[in-house]
């Protein structure tokens, strides 16, 4: 931009926006600067429906440019003019040519830059989100009594057939449990005092691993005086 441009652009009190679903996405990322047009996707990768806004009242057309060709942004009028455009970060466009009312300035092309999100980071945070949603269904949790532990569950899923239970003391592997399809509970006795661990593996029909938990920890003290056992979840 030369100085004519940027006072036109900038110092106009020109308005630029960049939305998905009529919300604001780019955080502190300013939509317009000296490099030209940021234009920031939503951390969720599925989301679409973005738009670039430009409200400036010196400008008189706004295109969309892409391998040489433009295409105009749609007008919206109103107490102030609206010029939109459509985004993709499937289908970038190269820049945006910026026609003035009345020769105040050149016109202008101004470049645009797509930050798109990162898809490992979404599908990773994605899988740990249904992995957290699958265990929460299945709640796991356990009761403590002088020498034993009682691990309480349900079918973590539709597809729900059988459960397995590893059981460990540090890091030592103690004993697997499979679990009757019909039964959901198991009862561990002859317990030493002590801290141990427990993971909680469900299956479908075919052996298939539907979910597993972290180990979850648990340790067998002197009972209390009251006699009642300890419930942890």
């Amino acid at each position: 931009m030369n100085k004519y441009q940027r006072v036109l652009m900038k110092e106009n009190k020109g308005r630029y926006s960049f939305t998905q679903a009529g919300k604001e996405v780019g955080g502190d990322v300013k939509v317009l600067s000296d490099d030209g047009f940021t234009l920031v996707q939503n951390e969720d990768i599925t989301l679409t429906d973005y738009k670039l806004s430009i409200r400036n009242s010196c400008i008189e057309e706004v295109y969309a440019v892409k391998n040489n060709d433009c295409t105009a942004f749609t007008i919206i009028e109103g107490k102030e003019t609206m010029f939109t455009y459509p985004i993709s970060f499937e289908d970038e466009i190269d820049g945006v040519r910026i026609v003035f009312k009345s020769n105040l300035a050149d016109t202008l092309i101004i470049p645009v830059t797509y930050k798109k999100a990162d898809k490992e980071k979404y599908y990773a945070k994605k899988a740990e989100d249904d992995r957290k949603a699958i265990i929460a269904r299945a709640q796991v949790k356990h009761a403590t009594g002088a020498d034993l532990v009682n691990i309480y569950f349900q079918p973590c899923s539709d597809d729900y057939f059988s459960t397995t239970i590893i059981l460990y003391q540090g890091n030592m592997l103690m004993a697997k449990y499979k679990i009757d399809p019909e039964v959901f509970f198991k009862s561990i006795s002859g317990l030493a005092y002590g801290e141990y661990s427990y993971e909680v593996i469900q299956y479908d029909k075919d052996g298939k691993e539907l979910m597993r938990t972290d180990k979850i920890r648990f340790s067998i003290s002197r009972p209390n005086y009251g006699g009642k056992p300890v419930v942890r979840i």
